[in-house]
């Protein structure tokens, strides 16, 4: 999960519990803590930081948690 401003508990907090619990068998990291970047693949954003995207190569899915996204 990658976002910024207003710091990453306030906007994740509910989120990244919710996802451990349903899907227990994946790994989920926040940012700033992605570990090796090529191994991510499903990136769940809010107010991403300029260029962090770009720093992953192999993601499949972008997908925003904010309202009115088209």
């Amino acid at each position: 999960m990658v976002g910024s401003g207003g710091g990453i508990a306030g906007a994740f907090g509910g989120w990244a519990g919710a996802l451990r619990e349903a899907f227990p068998g994946d790994e989920l990291r926040v940012y700033p803590a992605l570990g090796e970047p090529a191994e991510i693949e499903i990136a769940l954003v809010a107010n991403p930081p300029p260029g962090v995207l770009g720093l992953l190569p192999n993601l499949r899915l972008i997908h925003s948690l904010w309202r009115g996204v088209d």
